[in-house]
C-alpha cells in the first residue's frame, strides 16, 4: 500500500505491508475511490475527495487559486472536467462540481448519473483525543497514486499558532481552529482528507511537513456547504493576493526614495501617506468593503469599515496645509489601520 511514514524520506516508490484486518488497511480501501488529483491545465495541483455521489469536491482553496476550471483525475484514472462552485481564502477551503464533458458546459446533469463514491463527515471532532488514529489521503508531490499517511490526533488549536506559514496568507484567518496531527505529509497532499479510524472525514490537508500536520477541520468544511456560500470569484478579491501588498511596498519605497528631489521637505510625509493610502483603498481594501456591506456579519463591517476610514485618513493627509496638522492625520489613519489588522477582524466569511 503506498505509504508516507512519520519522519522518514518520501519516497515515490514507498510501500508498506498491512494486514487486511488492520484499521489502516480497511480505512484506505474505504476512503482511495473518493480521493482525487487536482489538475490545472494538464499539471497536478493538489488533491480533494468527493462529499457527495453527484460529483461534488472538497479541496484546499490554495489548490484552486486563480482559476475557475480545472479537471480532476480520479482513483480509476478518469479525468473530468470540473468548475469552481464556492470558495474561502480566510478558511483555505473550495468547492469544484463535476460538469458534463459532451456538452461542455457548466451542467451537472450527466455528473449526477455517476454515483461517485464519497465521503462522509464524522459528526463532531470535538470528541477527538489525543492519540487516535487519523489518515491523510492523497498525492504527495503530485504523484499518481493515492498515498495513506497514518498518524496520530494531538490537538485543535489555531491556525496561527502551528507554526505553518500560510500559502495565501493575506486574507487568511490566523484564529480558525485546525486539527494538529503527527504525521507525514508532502506538498501534493493539500486538499486530501484527512480520516478517522471509520473512515469519515474529520478535515482536509491544509500544510505539513514529515512531522506533522495542520487540517482545517469538517465542522469548517460543512459551513462551507452551505447555502451562505460566497460565489468563488469574491474569495478572488485583491486582499487575498500577495501583489497588494508588493505594490504598496515598491510604491513606498520609490516615493521616499524621490523625497530628496522634492522641493518642499515638508510635503514628502504627506505625498508618502498619501499616495500608500490610496494603492491600499484601490488594491486592497475597496472590493472587500463593498462585498462585505453586502454580505458581512456586523463586526466585519466595522472591521472594514475602520479599513477604510484609516486609508480616507491617509489620502486626507495630503490635503492638510500644515504639516504637523497632516503628519497628525496620516499617523492616525495608519494606527487606525494596524490596530485593525492586530485585532484580526479581516475577514470575509
Amino acid at each position: 500500500m503506498p505509504t508516507l511514514r512519520l519522519n522518514e524520506f518520501a519516497h515515490q516508490y514507498d510501500r508498506s505491508e498491512y494486514s487486511p484486518h488492520d484499521d489502516v488497511a480497511k480505512v484506505y480501501e474505504k476512503a482511495r475511490p473518493a480521493v482525487v488529483q487536482i489538475l490545472m491545465d494538464g499539471d497536478e495541483h493538489g488533491s480533494g475527495f468527493f462529499i457527495d455521489k453527484n460529483g461534488k469536491i472538497a479541496t484546499a482553496f490554495h489548490c484552486v487559486f486563480l482559476s475557475t476550471k480545472y479537471q480532476v483525475r480520479t482513483a480509476d484514472n478518469r479525468v473530468l472536467d470540473a468548475v469552481v462552485t464556492g470558495s474561502s481564502a480566510a478558511k483555505d477551503v473550495a468547492f469544484l462540481q463535476v460538469v458534463d464533458q459532451q456538452k461542455g458546459k457548466d451542467d451537472t446533469a450527466s455528473a449526477k448519473n455517476h454515483d461517485f463514491p464519497y465521503l462522509k463527515f464524522r459528526e463532531t471532532t470535538s470528541d477527538l483525543k489525543n492519540g487516535d488514529l487519523l489518515i491523510a489521503l492523497g498525492h504527495p508531490k503530485e504523484w499518481p497514486d493515492v498515498y495513506a499517511s497514518p498518524g496520530t490526533f494531538k490537538e485543535i488549536a489555531p491556525a496561527s499558532s502551528t507554526g505553518f506559514l500560510p500559502i495565501n496568507a493575506l486574507g487568511r484567518d490566523d484564529l480558525l481552529p485546525v486539527i494538529v496531527a503527527e504525521m507525514h505529509t508532502e506538498p501534493g497532499n493539500s486538499g486530501g482528507p484527512v480520516v478517522d479510524k471509520n473512515g469519515d472525514v474529520v478535515g482536509l490537508s491544509d500544510a505539513g511537513s514529515p512531522r506533522q500536520l495542520q487540517a482545517i477541520m469538517a465542522e469548517t468544511i460543512r459551513m462551507g456547504m452551505g447555502e451562505n456560500v460566497k460565489s468563488h470569484y469574491s474569495s478572488y478579491l485583491p486582499h487575498t493576493l500577495d501583489w497588494g501588498d508588493k505594490a504598496t511596498f515598491l510604491v513606498g519605497e520609490a516615493l521616499l526614495a524621490t523625497m530628496p528631489l522634492l522641493r518642499r521637505w515638508e510635503r514628502a510625509p504627506k505625498i508618502v501617506m498619501g499616495s500608500l493610502g490610496a494603492i491600499e483603498l484601490v488594491s486592497q481594501d475597496a472590493a472587500p468593503f463593498i462585498t462585505t456591506m453586502k454580505s458581512g456579519t456586523i463586526s466585519q463591517k466595522v472591521a472594514w469599515s475602520a479599513n477604510i476610514a484609516g486609508d480616507t485618513m491617509m489620502i486626507g493627509s495630503m490635503f492638510a496645509r500644515r504639516p504637523a496638522v497632516s503628519l497628525a492625520i496620516g499617523l492616525s489613519g495608519i494606527g487606525i489601520k494596524l490596530a485593525n489588522q492586530v485585532l484580526d477582524k479581516r475577514r470575509l466569511l
